[in-house]
């Protein structure tokens, strides 16, 4: 800091050193000058000055006025070509996007928008705005007259629509006519030679017929052994029982058959032999599915009682199995979904029947270190509409599922199927699936 302000002070005394000299050697040219300069007319040159700038100023806003004037004519000029056109426009209407109901409508509507024009300007065009007054009744009646046959072409339209639909309708009713009346033919073939497998020698049915007929001489057969055993179930029944009595049954059909097998036995149509009956007194059956096999008489006919149904069936490997006892809590599944359902639930301890996953049942349901499988049987009921919905409802909450039906179903639902997560296979084949899956699990 104090070098500073010796430095400070040797460069005043310095500049000061200078000055003294400079004034001593020409103070007097100086001194001269500044009185020249003093002389000088300063009022009259301040005079000049203000005036031009005065002079300026007035000239500046006069130009600024003048510019800003030209601006608003023109501007005033842009919005007067502008009204023109808009009048022009609403002169030259030609109705095209109106109906006939809208013309005068619209017409009433551009005089009052042209009310608001300045009058002079709406006379520039007011020959078209009369031609347009003349103009719209005509153009009404026109577009009446094409309103009319639009109408009329959209009348016939829909009624070739109709007839269309309705040829083609026939041609699928008479198509379909065709498929059942083949179909039944090969039905009753089939029935007459008792074999739902058996095909006429030099038939040529297609492949849909061959499946239909199967399936449908295949549940003819299962129905007429259901009836046979039904009715053997009632005739021992009746043997044993009171005849006035019935069984716990809950499925219509079964009742019916019991109470047709017990009017025959009263009519005298059908003899049985009085056994003598089994009172039930004991503990009531625990599970709802046994092997015939695994009962003793006593316990079967404790079973008839109960409403359990005897059943004949195969094992999933395809053996015979002696038939099954059921006891069915929904009377419209069929015994054949119900004891298969319950031979897959035998091969783990973690199957489990009629599972619910997120508000939907799956018929057969395993959960193996957090693989989840699921198993369903089908009996070819299902529309093909459900069957996709219950697949992508299977891709969604399943990593591995199973269609298990009959071999002459595996086509039907082969097409849901993609062969790595799902499945369409046989019993045989399923058992032997679910087997691997729970040994490598």
């Amino acid at each position: 800091m104090d070098s500073n302000v010796e430095v400070f002070i040797v460069v005043a005394v310095a500049i000061g050193a200078a000055g003294l000299v400079f004034w001593k050697k020409h103070g007097l040219e100086v001194m001269r000058d500044v009185n020249s300069f003093l002389a000088l007319p300063w009022l009259a040159i301040g005079i000049i000055l203000l005036s031009s700038i005065f002079l300026f100023l007035i000239t500046w806003n006069l130009r600024r006025w003048l510019n800003q004037r030209k601006e608003d004519k023109q501007e005033e000029e842009k919005q007067r070509l502008q009204r023109l056109n808009e009048i022009k426009s609403y002169a030259r209407e030609d109705f095209s996007q109106f109906n006939s109901s809208q013309v005068m409508s619209r017409l009433d509507v551009i005089k009052k928008k042209l009310l608001k024009y300045p009058k002079e300007e709406v006379a520039q065009f007011q020959q078209l705005l009369d031609d347009l007054c003349k103009r719209a009744p005509l153009i009404v009646k026109q577009k009446q007259i094409e309103e009319e046959l639009a109408r009329q072409r959209k009348l016939e339209a829909e009624a070739e629509e109709r007839r269309r639909i309705a040829l083609e309708k026939r041609r699928e009713e008479e198509k379909l006519r065709r498929f059942e009346n083949v179909v039944e033919e090969l039905v009753q073939y089939k029935i007459k030679v008792r074999n739902p497998k058996s095909i006429p020698a030099n038939s040529d049915y297609s492949e849909h017929v061959l499946q239909e007929a199967s399936f449908r001489a295949r549940q003819y057969f299962e129905e007429q052994d259901w009836l046979k055993w039904k009715r053997e179930e009632a005739t021992d029944y009746y043997s044993r029982y009171d005849i006035d009595s019935v069984p716990q049954l809950k499925d219509p059909k079964e009742v019916e058959v019991f109470l047709q097998v017990r009017s025959e036995i009263k009519s005298g149509a059908l003899c049985v032999d009085k056994k003598a009956g089994l009172e039930y007194n004991g503990q009531r059956l625990e599970k709802v599915f046994y092997r015939a096999r695994d009962l003793t008489k006593e316990q079967k006919i404790r079973a008839q009682k109960q409403g359990f149904e005897f059943i004949r069936g195969k094992e999933l490997d395809s053996h015979l199995s002696g038939g099954f006892y059921i006891q069915r809590g929904d009377s419209q599944e069929t015994p054949y979904h119900f004891y298969m359902k319950h031979l897959f639930a035998e091969l783990h301890e973690n199957m489990q029947i009629e599972k619910e996953v997120k508000d939907r049942r799956v018929d057969v349901y395993l959960n193996i270190e957090d693989y989840k499988v699921a198993i369903e049987i089908e009996t070819g009921t299902n529309k093909l509409d459900d069957l996709a919905e219950k697949t992508a409802w299977l891709n969604e909450n399943f990593d591995c599922w199973i269609y298990v039906c009959k071999k002459d179903l595996l086509p039907r639902y082969s097409q849901f199927v993609d062969g790595k997560k799902s499945f369409a296979l046989t019993p045989k084949k399923a058992k032997k699936m679910v087997e691997e899956i729970c040994y490598y699990h």
